[in-house]
């Protein structure tokens, strides 16, 4: 049956009618396919850990995305790569000693949409740094 659900798409493509779970208008469907090819630019970068270059393929196919389900879900996959860009500025801060700085970082990223063992390992890190900034203010330590 999946042979006559693509011939109904491609009749429906020739006479000028939209296709179902597209959007309407040449100009929308090549806006729907640029935004999904600018997404899988972020997926491809994020699955390599590009994840600066990631956000900004997201941003770029959220801009022109038509579709309401599309931007959602690239607003999804942004704050998730934010998320995982601040653990990873937040990990680089602490091995520089910012702590403070690495802190803020951890706490901003707990604020974004990732996993829980993301969100785990934050905290871990946060526990951490409250742990050594109050060693270091004891006295005798």
């Amino acid at each position: 049956m999946a042979g006559r659900g693509l011939w109904v798409a491609l009749l429906t493509l020739a006479a000028g009618a939209p296709a179902r779970g597209y959007p309407a208008g040449r100009d929308s469907l090549d806006d729907y396919n640029t935004a999904i090819v600018l997404y899988n630019q972020g997926i491809v970068c994020a699955n390599h850990g590009e994840l600066t270059r990631a956000l900004e393929w997201f941003r770029r196919a959220r801009a022109i995305a038509p579709d309401d389900s599309l931007r959602a879900d690239t607003e999804r996959r942004i704050g998730e790569t934010t998320g995982r860009l601040r653990i990873r500025q937040g990990v680089a801060l602490f091995d520089a000693g910012s702590l403070t700085a690495a802190r803020r970082k951890f706490a901003a990223a707990l604020e974004c949409p990732i996993d829980a063992d993301e969100k785990a390992y934050a905290r871990r890190f946060i526990r951490e740094i409250d742990d050594l900034t109050r060693g270091a203010g004891a006295p005798g330590r």
